[in-house]
């Protein structure tokens, strides 16, 4: 089917040539597939009401800082003014010149990642560690949703990671914990997901996830020795992809520790603080 030339007082343009009846029933298929796809994936209510749970689980952390604003603790300084620097151009540097070494990157990082839009660090803190709770709140649900039968018992759960004083401690103020609860949660969610299927694509979002956590502190590295034996004893594969997924989730969890500790010492400082 061609496309064709006709001339007229305007001049010379291109007329397509109408729909053929294949044309025409492969669009009608492409759009029933469309169609079944969103049908197949649109959230039913339960999931919208574990949604809108953990919606208000974020918007409660929200309000406890409306008044006052973030949590600042000691490590907070060191935070926000590495945050601020690298959105400075500086470098990971703290605000007395020294170099950052309190944790890995991905903290100051992501609030840095903010300045982009015109947030201050102190209050990108807030709005990520926020966002971070309500998505665990909304993980450790729609696992447990998978594991559990009872809706109750479910929901039970959720209003108490959504209340719990530990979790909700920490996202309200301007650390690292709350960023390393949510990937440390999604890594063993995914690695669940994918123990039981056996897809990829479970696996890679685990270990992608585990990667995060371990940029976020240095207990991360602990989910390369967890995950590892359960991988190599996953029932129904062989054992060289057995030991190929435990050695790519392991190496993804153990890599940006070891990238960090490695620009530490490149720079000239202990490898790594162990007072975090």
């Amino acid at each position: 089917m061609e496309n064709r030339r006709i001339s007229g007082q305007s001049g010379e343009r291109l007329v397509e040539p109408p729909l053929t009846a294949e044309h025409e029933s492969r669009i009608g298929g492409l759009t029933r597939d469309v169609l079944h796809c969103l049908e197949r994936y649109r959230p039913d209510r339960f999931t919208l009401f574990l949604t809108a749970l953990a919606v208000l689980s974020a918007a409660l952390v929200l309000l406890r800082g409306a008044n006052y604003g973030v949590g600042l603790q000691v490590d907070s300084a060191s935070y926000i003014s590495v945050a601020r620097n690298l959105a400075a151009g500086k470098g990971f540097v703290e605000w007395n010149a020294a170099e950052y070494k309190e944790a890995p990157p991905l903290f100051p990082l992501t609030l840095a990642f903010a300045g982009l839009f015109g947030l201050d660090a102190v209050e990108a803190a807030g709005y990520v560690n926020a966002a971070a709770f309500g998505l665990t709140v909304l993980a450790t649900t729609m696992w447990l949703r998978r594991r559990v039968r009872s809706r109750f018992l479910v929901v039970w759960a959720g209003c108490v990671c959504a209340l719990a004083p530990p979790l909700t401690y920490f996202a309200a103020e301007a650390m690292t914990e709350a960023l390393f609860i949510l990937f440390v949660t999604l890594s063993l969610f995914a690695l669940d997901r994918f123990l039981e299927s056996g897809k990829a694509l479970p696996f890679y979002l685990g270990a992608s996830c585990a990667a995060l956590a371990s940029a976020s502190r240095y207990p991360g590295i602990v989910l390369a020795a967890a995950a590892a034996p359960l991988l190599l004893l996953r029932s129904g594969a062989a054992l060289p992809a057995r030991a190929r997924n435990a050695a790519v989730f392991a190496g993804a969890a153990a890599a940006p520790i070891c990238l960090w500790l490695l620009r530490n010492f490149l720079v000239g400082i202990p490898l790594i603080d162990l007072n975090h």
